[in-house]
């Protein structure tokens, strides 16, 4: 028992490395194409983005600090409050990596619509878009509490991007821009 314990933990943790990691990353990117505040495209001078790791890691705390101190949020009954907020930080996780699934398989259609196999872009694009869109349906349909609420926050960030997207130009895609992305 002890052994898979250790196995569960360093999954956790390299889990957690990651997506902080791929968070930094992100904000990083979006920060540098001037779609959030420059400040978090700030790096240092071996070139490591700064702002974004600061940025990650006082949300970080900001969500340690909630989960220490706000026994309530996510709740499971007969759980432990820290697997239950680990519970639906998974799940959550989880539905936003299919609906991310289900815009890449949407996406092929254009992106890959010179491609010289056009049958197996469109066979790939709808097998993937199917597999999302019955992972999403799975993630929403008959969902209790606290899960129900995992598609609602996760509209409402979609929702955010796109009002970000909308309101915030930012600079010239990479395909305009880099002759070797241009198509």
């Amino acid at each position: 028992l002890k052994l898979l314990e250790i196995v569960v933990f360093l999954d956790v943790l390299a889990v957690g490395l990651g997506a902080a990691t791929a968070s930094t990353r992100g904000v990083f990117a979006l920060a540098r194409d001037r779609r959030i505040p420059g400040p978090l495209a700030a790096v240092n001078g071996r070139g490591q983005p700064v702002g974004s790791i600061v940025f990650v890691e006082a949300f970080s705390v900001l969500m340690i600090l909630f989960a220490q101190y706000w026994r309530g949020l996510f709740a499971l009954p007969g759980q432990n409050h820290f697997f239950a907020l680990f519970a639906w930080l998974s799940t959550y996780g989880g539905f936003v990596l299919m609906l991310v699934y289900a815009l890449t398989a949407l996406g092929a259609f254009r992106g890959l619509a010179g491609h010289p196999n056009r049958a197996g872009v469109w066979i790939a694009g709808l097998v993937g878009l199917a597999v999302s869109v019955g992972a999403i349906f799975g993630g929403i349909y008959q969902a209790t509490a606290p899960f129900d609420m995992v598609w609602k926050i996760g509209l409402v960030w979609i929702v955010l991007g796109i009002a970000v997207t909308l309101a915030v130009r930012g600079r010239a895609p990479a395909h305009e821009v880099l002759e070797d992305l241009r198509g």
